[in-house]
């Protein structure tokens, strides 16, 4: 009885450590090792760290090693508008990439107070602000707070990984625009696609990358042409 409560205890404490954490715990001796090693322990620490229910690899383990090389982002973290990020990237899948942008845009003229002519500029500065000096571009520190929250990290790996789903541009199954070229996307292929493989891509991908890859900024003013 007293064995058993204490094995439970051993789990529970291992579900909150880092991958390295483990990697030196089952270096300790035979029983931790033994923790280490089981998957049950490997499958609920990947959902709690990463949100992720399936296995990517041969085993949990493997997978859980794997996405912490990725740098995994959390998909049980919420967004600013309160959902996770993992309902924020089925929804962006449902409804389209171009959504996702105008929402962003939406909570940062409600949290900045600003027009919409300057949200691109302002999506620019904090994305690319490496440290918290909020003063300088004219925020408290709530607010800017509140905006670092609502251009998080988090969100661009989501948009990145929809839009490479949604519009691979010479590469199916999504939406091509090449030359003379247009091919709309094939829903079962699409089906068959699964988005988690290109959050790990691009959580391995620095915030510098992200921000060359699809940027906001060309969003926005795609949407200001289709709005006229």
């Amino acid at each position: 009885m007293v064995s058993q409560l204490i094995s439970t205890l051993i789990r529970k404490m291992f579900e909150y450590l880092t991958v390295k954490e483990m990697a030196i715990s089952r270096m300790l001796n035979k029983v931790t090792n033994e923790f280490c090693n089981e998957e049950e322990l490997w499958k609920k620490k990947i959902f709690r760290d990463y949100g992720v229910t399936k296995m990517y690899g041969k085993t949990w383990k493997q997978t859980g090693v794997e996405m912490a090389k990725c740098n995994m982002i959390n998909l049980n973290d919420k967004w600013a508008n309160g959902k996770t990020y993992k309902q924020l990237l089925d929804d962006t899948l449902k409804t389209g990439f171009d959504t996702l942008d105008k929402e962003q845009i939406h909570l940062i003229s409600v949290a900045a107070k600003v027009s919409k002519e300057n949200i691109y500029v302002l999506i620019y500065e904090i994305e690319s602000m490496k440290n918290d000096d909020y003063t300088n571009i004219g925020f408290d520190n709530d607010t800017f707070r509140k905006l670092q929250h609502i251009c998080s990290r988090e969100m661009r790996i989501v948009y990145s990984a929809a839009v490479s789903v949604q519009n691979s541009n010479l590469y199916l199954p999504g939406e091509v625009y090449y030359y003379n070229i247009s091919v709309k996307p094939n829903p079962f292929l699409l089906s068959l696609v699964d988005p988690i493989v290109y959050v790990m891509q691009f959580s391995a991908f620095s915030s510098e990358d992200l921000h060359r890859i699809y940027p906001l900024i060309d969003s926005f003013w795609e949407l200001n042409i289709r709005a006229m």
